[in-house]
Parts: C-alpha cells; sequence; structure tokens
C-alpha cells in the first residue's frame, strides 16, 4: 500500500514532463507566424510620392478622354486631260510665218466674200491665238502685177513680208494682212525660198520654226516648191510647213509634196468653214485654256481641302485638350474641398504636367497644320504654274 502514492506521484511526474516537452513546440509556432507578419510587413512598401503622382495622373486621365480628331484623307487633285496639241513639247522660242496667196484668183468669193476676205479674217484670230512670246511673221506672194503675160515676170517675182518677226502687235498686223489685195501669179517657190532667208538667225537647235502656207492653187512661174521646202526643213532651220489647200480646183498632189517635204502636214479646206475649223484644230485656245483652267481648279480644291482637314483637325485637338483640361482642374479642385489628400498633395503637380503636355500637342498640331497647308499651297502654285507654262509656251501646233 505505500508503493501506491510513490506510483501516482511518478505519473503526475511523467504527465507533467509531457506537458512540459509540448510547450517549446507552440512557441516555436508563434515566433514563425510572427516572422511571417514581419515579412508581409515588409512586402507592403508605402508608394512613393512620384508613384502617387503617376496614379492621380493616369486615373485622371482615364476618367477625362479625348475623342478622337483625325478627319478623313484628302483625295490627290484628279488629272487634267491633256488637249492633243499639247502632246509634244516645243522648243525655248517659238516662230512662225503665214505666207498667203496673194494671186488673182483669191478674189473669187465663197458664200458673198471673197476668198481672200475669208483667209485675211481667219489668220488674223488664228495668230491671236499663238502661244506667249511667240514671233509671228507675215509673208504675201502674187500681190504685184497681174494675172496675164504681159506682167507674169512681175508678179512671178513678187513676194514681201510685210510683217516681219516680232511679238505679236494685234493692231499693226491686222493693218498688215488687211493692205493685201489679190493681184497676179503663184510663185510659191519663190515664197519659200524667201522664206528660208527669214527664218535665218532662228536655228533650229532651240528653235521651233513653223510656216503655214495658205493657196488656192498650184505653182505657176516654172519653179519648184517641193525642192524649196526640202532645201528649207534639211537645212539647220528645221523648218516645218504646213500646207492649206483653200477651194482648190486641181489635183493637190503637188500641194501634198510640198508639205511632205517640209516635214508638215497638209489640209484640205473645201471652203470658209473648213479654214475656220483648220486653223481652230491647229491652235485650240479653248481645249488648252480649258486644260489650265481644270488644272487650277483641281489643284486649289486639294489645297483648300487639306487646309479645311487640318483646320478640322487642329481644331478639334484643341477644343478636347482644353475641355479635358479644364475638367481635370475642376476634378481636383473638387477632391480638395472633399479633403482627398492626393489631390491636395499632388493636383497641383498633376494638373500643371496635363495642361503643358497638352499644349505641347495642341502647338505640334498647329505647326504641323501650318506646314501640310503650305506644302499643299506650294504644289498648287507649282502645278498651276506649270499648266501655265504649257498652256503659254509648249503648245504643239
Amino acid at each position: 500500500m505505500k508503493r501506491i502514492p510513490v506510483v501516482i506521484f511518478m505519473l503526475l511526474i511523467i504527465i507533467l514532463s509531457g506537458c512540459t516537452s509540448e510547450q517549446p513546440k507552440e512557441a516555436s509556432e508563434e515566433q514563425d507566424n510572427s516572422t511571417v507578419t514581419q515579412v508581409n510587413s515588409e512586402e507592403a512598401v508605402e508608394p512613393t510620392r512620384e508613384q502617387k503622382i503617376e496614379q492621380l495622373y493616369q486615373e485622371l486621365k482615364e476618367q477625362y478622354p479625348v475623342a478622337d480628331c483625325s478627319q478623313n484623307e484628302v483625295e490627290e487633285a484628279a488629272e487634267c486631260p491633256k488637249p492633243d496639241s499639247l502632246s509634244t513639247d516645243l522648243k525655248e522660242n517659238i516662230n512662225i510665218q503665214i505666207i498667203l496667196d496673194s494671186s488673182k484668183s483669191m478674189d473669187q468669193l465663197i458664200n458673198g466674200r471673197s476668198k481672200m476676205e475669208i483667209a485675211q479674217d481667219e489668220i488674223s484670230k488664228f495668230v491671236a491665238r499663238f502661244p506667249k512670246n511667240t514671233y509671228v511673221s507675215f509673208r504675201v506672194y502674187g500681190q504685184e502685177g497681174a494675172n496675164d503675160l504681159e506682167q507674169k515676170s512681175l508678179s512671178c517675182s513678187s513676194t514681201e513680208i510685210v510683217y516681219s518677226f516680232q511679238e505679236l502687235d494685234q493692231a499693226k498686223f491686222n493693218t498688215a494682212i488687211q493692205d493685201t489685195k489679190p493681184a497676179g501669179w503663184t510663185p510659191i517657190a519663190k515664197a519659200l525660198e524667201e522664206a528660208k532667208k527669214d527664218f535665218a538667225e532662228f536655228k533650229g537647235e532651240n528653235n521651233t520654226n513653223i510656216i503655214y502656207l495658205v493657196t488656192d492653187g498650184l505653182e505657176t512661174c516654172g519653179g519648184d516648191p517641193a525642192a524649196a521646202a526640202a532645201a528649207l526643213a534639211d537645212s539647220d532651220i528645221e523648218g516645218v510647213i504646213n500646207v492649206i489647200g483653200f477651194d482648190v480646183q486641181e489635183s493637190t498632189d503637188s500641194l501634198k509634196e510640198i508639205a511632205k517635204n517640209g516635214n508638215g502636214e497638209y489640209f484640205d479646206a473645201k471652203n470658209d468653214a473648213a479654214l475656220k475649223k483648220i486653223f481652230e484644230d491647229n491652235f485650240n485656245w479653248y481645249e488648252w485654256t480649258t486644260y489650265y483652267n481644270c488644272v487650277w481648279l483641281n489643284e486649289t480644291t486639294y489645297s483648300n481641302n487639306v487646309w479645311l482637314k487640318e483646320s478640322l483637325e487642329a481644331n478639334c485637338t484643341w477644343l478636347e485638350l482644353t475641355t479635358q483640361k479644364n475638367k481635370i482642374y475642376a476634378e481636383i479642385s473638387n477632391r480638395k474641398k472633399n479633403q482627398d489628400q492626393e489631390a491636395i498633395e499632388f493636383g497641383e503637380e498633376v494638373y500643371q504636367r496635363i495642361e503643358q503636355e497638352n499644349d505641347a500637342i495642341i502647338q505640334e498640331k498647329r505647326e504641323k497644320k501650318d506646314q501640310l497647308v503650305e506644302e499643299s499651297r506650294q504644289f498648287r502654285d507649282k502645278a498651276v504654274e506649270n499648266a501655265r507654262t504649257e498652256r503659254d509656251e509648249r503648245i504643239n501646233p
């Protein structure tokens, strides 16, 4: 019986010993939990001042976005078709001589008017359509003597330049041409030989030299106009001889040969209407003025559309960014009233940043607009000037 208290005592010691051995484990777990809490606390670092400013900046920008101000691209100016008379460039200088038949047969009537009167009127209109700075000359033949054997020699030797090469003085030219009266025979070869002398100073290297020979008949003075035409065309003048047969009542083969040897064309005018059309088709002022006007209109429209597009974009950009800036200012002010600490501390700095950025974008857009508009105007002016040059100086008769 004495052993019972001893046993109980031993059991109590064992139990107490077991409880004591568990306590370090619990303490260790508490220590581990404390360490984790400390690590987590260290990871949740307070944002820096710059981070808070950036966060507020992004928040306000997202809260008040701006609309896209892009406009549709402007279509390029449409290309204007050139008239056929613009298909080949002329040389630096243009020299054109009209040679008119003043033989007696030009006194014959067509629709109540003499062939001479009709030719004079159409030639006067014709030269008025020549390109700017063209040198013009007017020569006649058969203007002296009479259409009889007695005065044939005089008439066949008669050819005269009544308007020397110079820029057109319309009144002076009209006076010279109207003074010409039908008289004698038809010395075409003689007229072409003298015409070669008229062009002597205009070398073909930098001169376009053209003759329009208007006649109602064939050579009647024994000359060889085809040979004279070849001599002129093959010389350093490099002349081109176009022949207009006006109401010719016989074979035109010899006239066609003159044009062929002169590197030109033969035109057959049966009457006054046909003569008018031939002259109009060779220098059609209406067609190539229409071309110039088309270029001017298309390029001006394009330039104006560029200005309109860029102005709309620039104005829209200004309005959108200014509105955004004002709204953000109001938002920051409102937050300050509500004691928002970040707005109080960083609102002014964020607003100034947005204001500076928006002002820079607006300025850049305006400068871009001005640059593009100026470029489009320069392109327009160049295109119009080129068209004007073609109209005035690069017309191919």
